[in-house]
């Protein structure tokens, strides 16, 4: 991406500063705002952008014409007044057709991780999240608001913008995970006090696999041990969660991986094993897969920062 892109007239950024979005390979290094860990502008260029990934959660919200988003094979169209939410990591294209006109909004959530509910947060925050205008109205009129405010702050000369557009965010996530868990209470069809019940007991499945999941887990073994069926443990936790089993697993492994690769001098063959992969040709391969780069690669881009 070049600076013009920051420099729309019909929305100017709040202050100069930024060279511009840089590219190693997939991965794209945002420029936020100087002094900030955010980056919004208005977007009216027809400028297509291929496969990459950022660190930062990206916002989509069109306003005219539409977008085109494809998320590790999954197609998206954006059509004025839905929302696309792309978490940070996850590989993607962005495609803006028609003359299309709309706000992108990129902002690190790393602080996510320290919060003491991120175990049950995270998983819903690490899927691609589309509020459809129509099909999801009232978390599109909430998010959509949000975002508006959000925007309002940023592109207003107030010095406490970011502590501000932080706020909304976190209310915006709140909006977006307590919509999930009614939506998965809905779908099992469980009341509303069997639901607080299901809740508490996978916040602690999650924090027991924040803690184990470098072992050697089953399904069975982790349903047997919180006293469910594996059936019935299963179809739970994929609603709570939107993860298989397995795949949480592997998500919670990936997460560990990338932490260790930016802030410890361990070996790729250590990192593997702390990480909870038996071997490290799997280690490589799966890394790979989900993040688009090698485990010593991604390092190299975090050393180069």
């Amino acid at each position: 991406m070049e600076e013009s892109i920051y420099l729309n007239p019909i929305r100017p950024q709040p202050f100069d500063g930024g060279i511009g979005t840089s590219y190693d390979g997939l991965h794209e290094f945002v420029d936020y705002l100087p002094g900030t860990s955010i980056r919004f502008w208005y977007t009216s260029d027809s400028n297509c952008y291929t496969e990459h990934w950022h660190d930062s959660m990206e916002i989509i919200s069109c306003e005219r014409g539409y977008y085109l988003s494809d998320i590790e094979g999954v197609n998206f169209k954006v059509t004025p007044g839905d929302i696309l939410m792309i978490p940070g990591g996850i590989i993607h294209t962005l495609s803006p057709m028609d003359d299309c006109h709309g706000y992108v909004h990129l902002i690190d959530l790393h602080f996510i991780k320290e919060l003491k509910s991120s175990d049950s947060i995270h998983p819903i925050l690490s899927h691609p999240i589309f509020i459809s205008q129509k099909e999801r109205h009232s978390l599109n009129l909430s998010v959509g608001s949000l975002l508006e405010q959000m925007r309002n702050e940023y592109f207003s000369d107030n010095n406490l913008r970011e502590l501000l557009i932080y706020s909304h965010m976190l209310l915006l996530l709140a909006h977006v995970v307590q919509e999930h868990f009614t939506s998965a209470r809905n779908s099992l069809r469980l009341h509303t006090t069997r639901q607080k019940e299901y809740i508490d007991k996978f916040n602690e499945v999650l924090k027991y696999l924040s803690l184990h999941y470098m072992e050697d887990l089953t399904l069975e073994q982790t349903a047997k041990h919180f006293g469910f069926s594996k059936y019935h443990f299963s179809r739970l936790f994929s609603k709570y969660t939107t993860y298989n089993f397995s795949d949480y697993l592997t998500y919670q492994r990936i997460n560990t991986a990338q932490s260790l690769l930016m802030q410890s001098s361990l070996s790729i063959t250590e990192i593997a094993e702390q990480s909870g992969f038996n071997s490290l040709s799997t280690f490589n391969r799966v890394f790979k897969e989900k993040i688009g780069c090698s485990p010593s690669k991604y390092r190299n881009l975090y050393t180069q920062i």
